[in-house]
């Protein structure tokens, strides 16, 4: 199986994030892609760090599509809510952009994103499908360090059908998939600041702006 060409990949920013915990610092937080780091939501960080590595770009959203209508993007959205009001977090934003992917017929993969990483690699979907290739596996993820990011991945269109099936069998944890299917992990060095540093909190919103002035984090920056 070739490495799948960029045009063939479709992305995916996840922009459902829930802001509880920011929301204890901040009450007018309501979804995590709106805040703001070095003077721009956070989603804006992701999309210039990702738009020139895929084909395609969407977002995975919850809620009101008009909350987005300046990115200009289509925006599909997360499976409802399960009958016992359990949320299926990032694992129904990968469903839904795989299902969505399919009805466009022009790509064979789908790449996804948290909307709450700003400092993502920019060579991270060419290495994600080199390690698929390489490792002859069903998905690929990043990692760093000693960490895994399984929200982080590229995804063929093919595992659509048995993920789903996944799904209703009641699997909720995108991490758990690597008891079902061949996982690869794509490395990336650190330098000192781990590229898939996420914001969950103030304080993590506070030390990246730290690290944004100190150089160590040029997020949104062409030249990072």
């Amino acid at each position: 199986m070739p490495i799948p060409n960029r045009t063939a990949i479709l992305g995916v920013v996840l922009a459902g994030g829930d802001a509880r915990r920011l929301r204890a610092g901040n009450a007018a937080i309501s979804n995590k892609c709106f805040v703001r780091l070095a003077g721009k939501p956070l989603l804006d960080h992701v999309l210039e760090r990702v738009h020139d590595q895929v084909g395609g770009l969407v977002l995975n959203a919850n809620g009101a599509t008009s909350q987005f209508a300046q990115w200009n993007l289509t925006v599909i959205p997360d499976l409802p809510l399960l009958p016992d009001g359990e949320k299926a977090g990032p694992m129904a934003g990968l469903l839904a952009g795989l299902e969505h992917a399919l009805r466009l017929d022009n790509f064979t993969h789908i790449a996804t994103f948290p909307c709450d990483t700003p400092c993502l690699p920019r060579n991270l979907v060419a290495c994600l499908a080199e390690t698929l290739l390489a490792k002859d596996a069903d998905y690929a993820i990043a990692g760093s360090g000693a960490r895994e990011h399984p929200v982080v991945g590229l995804w063929p269109l093919a595992l659509a059908e048995p993920l789903a099936r996944r799904f209703g069998e009641g699997l909720r944890a995108v991490y758990r998939l690597e008891n079902d299917f061949k996982k690869a992990v794509a490395e990336f060095p650190d330098d000192g600041m781990d590229p898939f540093f996420n914001i969950n909190e103030m304080k993590d919103l506070e030390s990246l702006e730290t690290s944004i002035r100190s150089g160590q984090c040029k997020a949104g920056l062409s030249h990072a």
